[in-house]
């Protein structure tokens, strides 16, 4: 069964046919009355969407899936409000880090991901700082969080096919123990113990 606009809210187990504009997030804002289902729409499509993460072509053909008609888990159940470890980043940067973004954005998700697959998992919070020059110093040097993770979106449309992504500081210990530290203006330096 096609469905055509209009036609497709709370629609599953069919094929969508995709309009100009149309987005992951809209599509399951209108077939499942919830944007943050984006991935089950993703997931179903992959190999369609190839590295097109949000944007959809229009004419695009796309399954849309039902969701399980149980209980459905919580997604971050280490993410806790109070919890011991706390992780600092910013918002504002779709699709990287963002509040309003589905899991707050993708490396939110992946950080999330990596925390609950570990040996040992640990509740941790993630306390939400737009300034960057604040997580350097002094909320990492001063060791006010265990751990700072991107919210510099990258310029991926760069001259020569993308940018060096080494000059981002993606993950910084606030242990002084770490073997690099960023300095002030990005530039990286030895961490002598």
């Amino acid at each position: 069964m096609l469905v055509l606009p209009g036609m497709a809210q709370a629609l599953c187990d069919v094929t969508y046919r995709a309009q100009a504009g149309d987005t992951l997030i809209s599509i399951a804002a209108a077939h499942y009355e919830d944007q943050d289902q984006w991935t089950l729409i993703y997931y179903a499509n992959q190999a369609k969407l190839a590295d097109n993460q949000q944007d959809v072509a229009a004419g695009a053909e796309l399954y849309i899936p039902c969701p399980a008609t149980s209980v459905v888990p919580d997604a971050t159940p280490l993410l806790q409000s109070g919890a011991e470890m706390t992780l600092l980043t910013g918002g504002n940067h779709a699709p990287v880090t963002d509040q309003d973004w589905p899991g707050n954005g993708l490396v939110t998700e992946l950080l999330n991901a990596a925390l609950e697959l570990s040996p040992a998992p640990v509740p941790y919070e993630v306390i939400w700082v737009d300034d960057w020059m604040q997580h350097l110093f002094p909320l990492l040097d001063e060791q006010r969080y265990d751990m700072g993770f991107p919210w510099v979106k990258p310029d991926c449309g760069a001259s020569g096919g993308g940018q060096d992504l080494s000059e981002f500081p993606l993950f910084r210990a606030g242990s002084r123990s770490a073997d690099h530290a960023v300095q002030a203006g990005g530039q990286r330096a030895d961490v002598q113990e």
